[in-house]
């Protein structure tokens, strides 16, 4: 078969507003206008080319929505007809039905009906490609996946791993704000040991001291006290001489008072000196040293800590950004692998190409083109979807300015497309009127 095929012939009957037509486009022109007044079947033509090659599932209106009764009014069967090929017939589309039934025939140039029709017409079209608005209608994702299936561009495993590797940065990235944070706030001390210092032997030194001072303070003490008891002891003799000479009656008893007092003061007396020579033999000790030392080591070993935590932390905020590091350069691969296989890939026309969000030409978003831009590329996208049969059917032809309209015939010209257009008004002398 010819890789130039074009619609050669269309007969439909009691089709939606149509009762009978029989179209046999100008085998010199690549353009077919329908036009005529509203209501009269030009797109009813276009919607029997559309479901009699793409099947019953492509029997919808302009909204999406399926048409349930395809049958004229009053008639009780229909028929569609279209006779495919170069210069002469290769193959031809027959769909009988009803409001209930859609058969579907297809035979090939010697008139033999082939088995699967629809799997054979499904060979040679697309839908996008029947209707190239359809394309511009899609969402920006939904045009992306389009693009990237006609190019055979299959991202699937790379935005797995670049979603990894964004999700795996992401939660580094925090762990990262968090130990630089955390690093900020720890102190460095540059006078800090090299290691920590063993204070016990001074501890135990300085605990001598105390210890010596203590049983000092003690003697002091009880020196006091001996000095205290001595006065009283005097003040008691005192007292008792003098009840003595008051009292003789009980000069008896004072006498043994006396007496009793007397050892005791002389006990008291030996106490006093030998505290004596032990206050005078001792010397007080100074601890400022000692504890100005422990101090020191102290502060050295909370420094050293310090230190030595504040350096896990660097380590740790290293290995962290180093992690980080890592997915970054491994979502750069990615990204540079996706560039490199957009450069590599053959799109439609110069300057098409695409992100993972968004058709792109020459580098601006599909949606920030002129309308004659878009018409353009989607012709072109529409006739790479379609090489084996390369006819588009475009509804609503009057609502294009006269750019976009002349954009869309000279590119279907270059690329060799046979277009059906649906125009109100038309004055090509090749137009096809259709009234009712």
């Amino acid at each position: 078969m010819s890789d130039n095929r074009r619609i050669l012939g269309l007969r439909v009957d009691n089709f939606l507003a149509l009762k009978a037509i029989d179209l046999h486009p100008d085998p010199t022109s690549n353009t077919v206008e329908l036009t005529g007044k509203n209501g009269q079947g030009k797109t009813a033509i276009l919607l029997a080319l559309q479901s009699a090659l793409g099947g019953k599932r492509m029997l919808i209106d302009e909204f999406g929505e399926p048409i349930k009764e395809p049958l004229r009014r009053g008639a009780t069967s229909g028929r569609i007809f279209i006779d495919i090929g170069h210069l002469t017939r290769e193959v031809t589309v027959e769909v009988q039905f009803t409001n209930d039934e859609w058969k579907l025939i297809v035979r090939d140039a010697a008139g033999k009906v082939q088995s699967g029709p629809q799997g054979i017409l499904n060979k040679l079209y697309s839908a996008v490609a029947f209707d190239p608005e359809s394309f511009l209608r899609q969402k920006p994702s939904e045009q992306v996946e389009t693009l990237r299936k006609l190019v055979g561009i299959d991202w699937s495993e790379l935005n797995a791993q670049r979603e990894k590797a964004f999700l795996d940065r992401t939660i580094k990235g925090r762990e990262l704000d968090r130990a630089k944070a955390y690093l900020a706030g720890l102190p460095f001390h540059a006078d800090a040991p090299a290691s920590e210092s063993t204070s016990q032997e001074l501890v135990d030194a300085l605990n001598k001291l105390v210890l010596a001072n203590r049983d000092g303070a003690t003697l002091k003490a009880r020196l006091d006290a001996r000095k205290n008891d001595a006065a009283v002891r005097g003040r008691e003799r005192a007292q008792i001489a003098a009840d003595i000479t008051r009292m003789e009656a009980e000069l008896a008893e004072k006498r043994v008072a006396l007496t009793q007092a007397q050892d005791r003061e002389a006990e008291i007396g030996r106490d006093l000196l030998a505290l004596g020579t032990q206050i005078a033999d001792f010397v007080p000790q100074d601890e400022t040293a000692a504890r100005q030392a422990l101090q020191q080591v102290e502060d050295n070993n909370r420094k050293f800590r310090k230190n030595k935590e504040h350096e896990a932390v660097n380590q740790s905020l290293q290995e962290c950004q180093h992690s980080y590091d890592g997915f970054t350069t491994l979502l750069d691969a990615i990204e540079a692998d996706k560039k490199d296989q957009l450069e590599w890939a053959e799109f439609p026309m110069p300057g098409l190409s695409f992100r993972d969000d968004v058709v792109l030409f020459e580098g601006i978003p599909l949606n920030q083109r002129s309308s004659a831009e878009k018409s353009r590329i989607a012709i072109n996208i529409a006739a790479a979807l379609n090489p084996k049969l390369p006819v588009v059917l475009i509804r609503n032809g009057s609502l294009y300015d006269s750019d976009s309209l002349a954009a869309i015939k000279s590119e279907a010209l270059r690329l060799g497309l046979h277009m059906f257009i649906e125009i109100v008004g038309s004055d090509s002398p090749s137009a096809v009127v259709i009234e009712a």
